[in-house]
């Protein structure tokens, strides 16, 4: 057995441990839902889950007066489609070759589509675990890497030319390094411009700001913000801001794993938001 094999066991039977405590039947959704939505783990309910999971959806968008503008914006339908996100650690072997100094961006890639399809998405991952080891702030990460921010925007291109975005990433407790001498707002917006990258995850939080959209615009159009936690829904209408909770992205209201084994969980964040477009996955095993 390879690692590749072990680690699909590994995640199906957790997978379906964590299923086992879903209740029952589930036929309506209270206004106040936890974060993270379960889904019934017995496929015949499926029918009765996602017609409870709509109506709380047109409860919701009622309740907060919801406003789609935002996600109707033409550059950020990319999101709709855009499912399989890869946390690269941007100092892994695997992405960068020393001895012939150079990115092995294609190598990344094609290890993706073998073991499930491919990504949609790449999170270039910089300073954690390293940063606090030297004055070096998360910004220095991004231009200490070979040939520097110049460099990274090929690699964004040669991303974007496989049909893959880019997120860079963003660490908010980063408080303790060397200041930038501006907010981290204009820093992150310099670097998304500078390497032309998607979006940004969002280490640690649950939303953005309105100020955060607005510099993002202007440096770059069609910018999500991917927050780690689950994004409340009274920001929903304000703030395009996809929630991770440890999921693969995706900007939906439910998401069923493959190979049947059992529905996976459904995001409040995303639950109330657009629509999108079905996407088939290459079967795992």
């Amino acid at each position: 057995m390879n690692i590749y094999e072990r680690n699909i066991i590994v995640s199906c039977v957790l997978f379906m441990i964590f299923s086992l405590g879903v209740s029952a039947q589930v036929t309506e959704l209270t206004v106040n839902q936890p974060p993270i939505i379960q889904a019934p783990s017995d496929s015949s309910q499926w029918a009765s889950f996602r017609k409870a999971l709509l109506d709380w959806r047109v409860q919701i968008h009622e309740n907060i007066n919801y406003d789609a503008s935002l996600y109707d914006r033409e550059d950020f339908q990319w999101v709709k489609s855009a499912f399989n996100c890869c946390f690269l650690m941007m100092y892994d072997q695997s992405f960068y070759d020393r001895k012939r100094n150079c990115y092995t961006v294609e190598k990344i890639l094609a290890e993706g589509r073998e073991r499930f399809g491919g990504y949609d998405i790449v999170v270039l991952w910089h300073a954690y675990p390293r940063i606090g080891l030297d004055n070096r702030n998360q910004f220095d990460f991004y231009r200490d890497m070979p040939g520097g921010l110049t460099a990274l925007k090929k690699v964004a291109e040669e991303l974007h030319e496989q049909g893959v975005k880019v997120y860079i990433n963003y660490n908010p407790w980063d408080t303790g390094t060397r200041r930038e001498g501006t907010h981290d707002i204009d820093a992150l917006a310099t670097v998304i411009k500078s390497i032309g990258a998607d979006g940004i995850f969002l280490d640690t939080m649950d939303r953005s700001s309105e100020e955060f959209r607005q510099k993002l615009d202007m440096a770059r159009m069609g910018v999500v913000l991917e927050s780690e936690l689950a994004l409340p829904i009274e920001e929903i209408s304000t703030i395009i801001c996809l929630g991770h909770n440890g999921l693969p992205t995706l900007p939906c209201r439910e998401f069923y794993v493959v190979n049947g084994l059992s529905p996976a969980i459904s995001n409040m964040g995303l639950a109330v938001g657009p629509e999108i477009s079905p996407r088939s996955y290459k079967q795992l095993g």
